[in-house]
């Protein structure tokens, strides 16, 4: 049995993952980590909590990642960090932490998106340079950040295989740059998430979709990767770790 530390709990996902970890038999207590602690087990800072904590989950802002992953490593507690938004210098404090604690990082802890990147990938390989490729992120009108995470971890994923670069806008007047590819953020109504990836080549499209249905399945992949992580070795793991457990 072990100690979850939620960061983030007051959040809509933070207040989902509390709900999911409930139903948990490996998960004996819950501690929430917010900035407007009212519950018994609601504190503060991870520093203010007098428990023991097993493993961590943060769905907070990039401003409280620091803080989590300092914490994380100084008592070796493995962690998931599901935070969007990350930059460059939040990537190095994770690499750093990695060699003190475990510490799993994604944009999205849907198993069905780890699924569609692998797709992405597999059909990179057979396409050559001249394929066209736009890819669509849909998202309720309050997400802040765009493009999405998982919009960014797709796009990783074809700048790699295809060397052609992002733009996340595209100018009329001019013919489309056969080195780039677009994405493009819509924000709309209370849409969860949605990702389509279009391939085009020849006289053929193939497209690639994946649609979130309930922001439930973020909450019991995040509780499930936390249940994994406890027997794992220090270092930093993505969902591509896990899909290639499956294969």
């Amino acid at each position: 049995m072990s100690t979850l530390a939620i960061v983030g709990i007051s959040g809509v996902m933070g207040s989902r993952v509390y709900a999911i970890a409930q139903t948990q038999s490996w998960i004996s207590k819950i501690i929430g980590i917010t900035l407007t602690p009212q519950a018994s087990h609601e504190y503060l800072t991870l520093e203010a909590c007098p428990e023991k904590i097993d493993v961590i989950i943060d769905f907070s802002v990039p401003e409280q990642l620091p803080h989590t992953l300092q914490y994380a490593a100084q008592h070796h507690i493995p962690c998931v960090i599901a935070t969007t938004g990350l930059n460059s210098t939040h990537e190095q404090l994770i690499a750093a932490a990695s060699k003190q604690c475990v510490v799993f990082v994604s944009a999205n802890l849907s198993l069905g998106v780890a699924l569609l990147n692998e797709l992405l990938k597999t059909s990179l390989k057979f396409l050559n340079q001249d394929v066209e490729i736009e890819v669509i992120d849909i998202h309720h009108s309050l997400k802040k950040d765009a493009p999405s995470g998982t919009a960014k971890l797709l796009a990783k994923t074809i700048s790699e295989a295809t060397g052609k670069k992002m733009m996340t806008d595209s100018a009329s007047d001019k013919p489309k740059d056969p080195h780039t590819f677009g994405v493009h953020s819509l924000r709309l109504g209370q849409v969860v998430g949605e990702h389509t990836i279009s391939l085009a080549f020849g006289s053929e499209i193939i497209t690639l979709t994946h649609s979130a249905q309930s922001k439930d399945i973020f909450a019991h992949g995040a509780c499930s990767i936390a249940k994994s992580l406890l027997d794992l070795e220090y270092g930093c793991y993505t969902m591509n770790d896990l899909i290639k457990e499956k294969l």
